[in-house]
């Protein structure tokens, strides 16, 4: 690979102290919070038992890539006034965000699976030892239940038994001993990392046909993730859970696609970003009418 690659192993307090920094930035091509409460006890249990969760792929780019990302709803905004270089997450959104909340103990509302969103700090060292995982979700009840907020965050303001403080130990001794491996590269531009993140993400949480017309489709005036997005806001109550291939559909149609069925999905997706074909035309020609 011709771009210079910078291998780091990071420990989690070394994370916690990047995220204060606000120096990880999303790209407009990164999807949305998709994890399921399963995979995310997975992650934090391999954690717990020193198993690897492999590398974070990080683009270090000039800080003036900034305007060509997107707030997450979960991690921290970078942070343009105190750095000069931008981090953008490639692969490895999910875990950073996973890991972030749990931190900061935060509630994730209104994930693509659950309605009610995901409250981190309910996550709590399992009271049954025997269970295959270390980690539960628990409505919490601080005499019966541990959170693993509290124990990564030094929380803990009641007497625990014996046995408990061994487990508390052992677990915050495993997170904080835990190295995560970052991979940085410099040089990376839009398309390779649109190449990149479509690829990796082939062998993980699998991508939606919408997440993959995002990707392949998104230009500084093509930008459907935000436009569906803020069409959902925007719309009344009712259609939190609407799916978003539809609006894709709509659009297509408004622009001239005569079957969007038939016509592959790829294909219209780096159409519509393409500046010299009539579809980016057309959808940049009307942007308010695209619905």
């Amino acid at each position: 690979m011709k771009e210079p690659i910078d291998i780091k192993k990071i420990t989690f307090n070394e994370l916690k102290d990047l995220f204060e920094k606000r120096i990880f930035a999303i790209p407009e091509i990164q999807r949305d919070f998709v994890w399921t409460k399963t995979k995310i006890i997975n992650l934090l249990d391999s954690i717990r038992k020193h198993y690897p969760i492999g590398s974070f792929l990080i683009c270090k780019v000039p800080e003036k890539m900034h305007k060509r990302i997107r707030e997450s709803p979960i991690l921290p905004p970078f942070n343009n006034h105190i750095n000069k270089e931008c981090y953008i997450v490639v692969d490895g959104q999910q875990r950073l965000s996973v890991l972030y909340s749990i931190i900061k103990g935060n509630k994730i509302p209104n994930t693509s699976r659950y309605q009610e969103g995901i409250d981190f700090k309910e996550i709590c060292l399992s009271p049954n030892q025997d269970k295959e995982t270390e980690f539960d979700f628990y409505k919490t009840n601080e005499t019966a239940h541990i959170k693993l907020h509290d124990i990564l965050n030094g929380g803990l303001k009641y007497n625990i038994s014996k046995n408990k403080k061994r487990r508390i130990n052992e677990c915050k001794d495993a997170f904080e001993g835990y190295s995560f491996p970052f991979i940085f590269i410099s040089g990376y531009n839009e398309q390779n990392m649109r190449e990149a993140f479509i690829r990796l993400n082939k062998g993980g949480t699998s991508l939606s046909t919408e997440d993959k017309i995002f990707a392949e489709a998104y230009n500084k005036d093509t930008d459907l993730r935000r436009h569906c997005n803020q069409l959902l806001h925007d719309l009344k109550k009712g259609f939190d859970n609407f799916e978003k291939i539809h609006f894709i559909k709509s659009i297509a149609a408004n622009i001239g696609v005569k079957d969007f069925v038939g016509t592959s999905s790829n294909s219209f997706a780096k159409n519509i970003r393409n500046p010299r074909h009539p579809f980016h035309k057309e959808y940049i020609k009307k942007p308010s009418k695209n619905f």
